[in-house]
């Protein structure tokens, strides 16, 4: 497009006007000086995208692509803005040696180090140890002069990126000590407009909203008019289009001895760009990546766009000059791969979402993070709910007429229980298998026979703080059924929980349709589901397979096998160490006590082996009528010469059991759907104990968000 060219564009109109001229002579004074400071950028940030002249070249050619016939249009002021933007805006990252001498003196710096050694970015952690490492005088690296140079400019380029675009402004305005820069020439362009270029510049990293604050329309260098909103529009979408291949020195590459991994994923991110558009009208792009950190770049880069779009789209009237015409350009529907393997239809900008109230009844109204073993309970309950419902369907479609004999809908509402041979249950196992690898690593592999995960299931739990069971369809399918056999649900945060113990998990899930794999990221790292129509999953139901990213520290309030695993046999250097198996065995067994469906644990390790944790409630397993006792809506059966009580009310669906201990004081225990809750009963009797099993009631009325305490209505149900 050189026939619309924003330099052709300024200087026609500067030569048409001769007030106009100290514009384009300005600007070709400042390309030149601004184009010299820029290549001193690489020296601070080797293993970043190339910010010289070819970025800044970059960005105007996308805005010209952007605008297309339109750039005639554009006052002589905006068009000297536009062009000055592009070359400055990056100028903050020329730091001099000054400013790095007074980071390092500041005492704040320290704190600044230690958020580094605490954060998640693996490399700047290694940096700050190396730099701790040589503090303590440990010269144990014969190449240790060079860890720390290449520590040294790690921290400070994520120190000093962050501040870039404030520094940028404060070069713009001043003229900088030691820099001599001066943009206005001694006078050849008035102060204000080179404080609203910086200004200007200062937004291309800030919140959208930023962009408002600035004025619409302003006077010119001239009689014409100004328009810092539109302006900053253009720098920040034709510096975000940039996204095109070839944007990283490979010579710097090779001096700095590599990049590191996020630099690795950027660059990545780059090349795996297939296809790109630019037009007044539309924007398009596909990308191919190696691997799920470019993948995942990749899907920051649409998202960020996506976000760009609508705020223009949306401000259209406050944002481009009177009378400028047209619309906001269409971004199409992104192609975003991983090897050539597309992701799932329509799910392309899918990730977790979570509204700031949720957010805080999760933080401050329960104790979820008191254990972050807690994702155990969550998923397990997740398996039972899924086995439930497919339960339900199962007897709808008739599969077990041969069982129970043929039923109508209202004979299958009716149901209870033990009208179900145990049998029926154990066709929906849930199986649990640990893992220890050679990194220390615990592996948790769930699997289950329950419903499977359709794509818009997928949607829905992305909405977190929305159940599963959120659907119409699905609130209809779950009043119909009987109230013991209805899911727990109720919160919708159980996936959520997983992060507390990993940054990423693993789903394979066949739905009966189709089987579909997904890749769920923590919010640390965008919070994306990558979703692929593929997967090895011969029957139907959901395998959720996790990797702990750090140990949980050893619990000693359940005196299980991990309590007594690391106190008599525990040794961190040993390479079958299981101690993170053996706390999960322990939470299954702390949870559970007897359920629908059976929970089987199994394990490579002997330490660990295998069992069934769970097991059929009394009233589902090898009933006999003969052996059950009626009265009104209760089944009551006596053992043990009579120390022993069952009983099942068929209206609420509650089990209890109530035994004498005529020698000992036995404690009470709460159960909810076949977990245990924490309960405020003042039931530990002398030689009386009791359980009871919580079946026919809804979950949000009777257990607190965490579901690991009973509600006030909840305590009232066993009393």
């Amino acid at each position: 497009m050189e026939e619309y060219s924003l330099d052709r564009h300024l200087k026609s109109y500067c030569d048409a006007h001769e007030e106009y001229q100290n514009l384009y002579a300005t600007w070709s004074l400042n390309r030149k000086s601004c184009s010299e400071m820029l290549k001193t950028v690489l020296l601070r940030y080797p293993h970043y995208s190339l910010h010289d002249a070819s970025h800044a070249e970059a960005i105007l050619s996308k805005i010209e692509m952007l605008l297309g016939s339109r750039v005639s249009q554009l006052s002589p002021t905006d068009t000297w803005l536009v062009l000055h933007a592009a070359y400055a805006h990056d100028l903050g990252m020329v730091v001099q040696w000054r400013d790095l001498q007074n980071a390092w003196s500041d005492p704040a710096f320290q704190n600044y180090l230690t958020s580094l050694a605490e954060g998640e970015d693996k490399d700047l952690r290694n940096a700050v140890q190396w730099l701790r490492k040589m503090e303590a005088g440990k010269k144990d690296d014969a190449l240790w002069p060079l860890h720390i140079v290449r520590s040294v400019q790690l921290i400070d380029a994520a120190y000093f990126r962050s501040q870039h675009a404030a520094m940028s402004k404060s070069y713009i305005e001043r003229i900088a000590q030691g820099l001599q820069i001066d943009l206005g020439h001694s006078g050849l362009v008035r102060s204000r407009l080179l404080q609203l270029l910086g200004e200007i510049c200062a937004c291309h990293t800030a919140p959208e909203d930023q962009v408002l604050e600035l004025p619409y329309e302003t006077n010119g260098f001239g009689s014409d008019y100004a328009h810092p909103r539109f302006v900053a529009m253009l720098l920040r979408l034709g510096d975000l289009l940039d996204v095109d291949n070839g944007r990283f020195n490979a010579a710097a590459e090779e001096v700095i001895g590599g990049l590191p991994e996020s630099s690795v994923a950027h660059k990545e991110k780059h090349e795996a760009t297939k296809h790109l558009l630019i037009t007044p009208e539309r924007i398009e792009f596909a990308s191919d990546g190696p691997d799920e950190p470019s993948y995942l770049e990749a899907r920051r880069f649409v998202n960020w766009l996506e976000a760009e779009i609508r705020f223009l789209t949306m401000n259209w009237v406050i944002l481009v000059p009177k009378g400028f015409g047209g619309f906001a350009p269409r971004f199409e529907k992104p192609k975003l791969c991983i090897k050539g393997v597309p992701d799932a239809e329509g799910l392309a900008g899918l990730h977790f979402e979570i509204s700031q109230k949720k957010a805080f009844e999760i933080i401050e109204g329960s104790n979820i993070y008191e254990n972050k073993l807690v994702f155990i309970r969550e998923l397990l309950q997740n398996a039972m709910d899924a086995s439930k419902i497919q339960l339900w369907r199962d007897l709808c479609a008739g599969t077990y007429q041969a069982w129970i004999g043929e039923k109508d809908s209202k004979k299958l509402q009716a149901l209870q229980p033990y009208s179900l041979q145990a049998e029926i249950y154990h066709s929906y196992p849930i199986k649990i298998h640990l893992s220890t690898d050679v990194d220390q690593v615990t592996q948790i592999e769930i699997e289950d026979r329950g419903t499977g995960i359709t794509l818009d299931t997928f949607k829905r739990m992305c909405n977190v703080g929305a159940s599963p069971s959120g659907s119409d369809e699905l609130k209809k399918e779950i009043q119909c059924m009987p109230k013991w056999l209805r899911p727990t649900a109720g919160f919708g945060i159980g996936l959520q929980s997983i992060f507390l113990v990993a940054d990423r998990f693993e789903i394979v899930t066949n739905n009966g349709a189709e089987v579909l794999t997904a890749i769920a990221h923590s919010n640390q790292n965008g919070g994306y589901l990558q979703i692929k129509k593929e997967g090895s999953r011969p029957f139907r139901g959901t395998t959720i397979r996790i990797a702990l990213k750090v140990p949980i520290a050893p619990s000693f309030t359940f005196a299980g096998k991990s309590f007594y695993y690391w106190y008599f046999q525990y040794d961190p250097m040993e390479a079958q160490n299981c101690l993170g198996e053996l706390q999960i065995l322990d939470e299954v067994s702390k949870n559970y006590g007897t359920s629908l469906f059976t929970v089987h644990v199994s394990s490579n390790n002997p330490s660990v082996g295998s069992q069934t944790i769970t097991h059929l409630i009394p009233i589902c397993e090898n009933f006999a009528a003969d052996k059950w006792e009626r009265r009104d809506n209760y089944l009551i059966q006596f053992e043990n010469d009579c120390s022993t009580a069952k009983l099942w009310n068929e209206t609420n669906a509650v089990y209890a059991e109530l035994s004498l201990h005529p020698e000992s004081r036995s404690l009470s225990e709460v159960r909810f759907k076949g977990v245990r809750v924490k309960d405020n009963l003042l039931f530990h009797e002398q030689c009386l104990g009791a359980v009871i099993d919580i079946y026919g009631f809804d979950t949000k009325s009777c257990l607190r968000l965490n579901r690991s305490e009973l509600t006030k209505e909840g305590n009232r149900i066993p009393e």
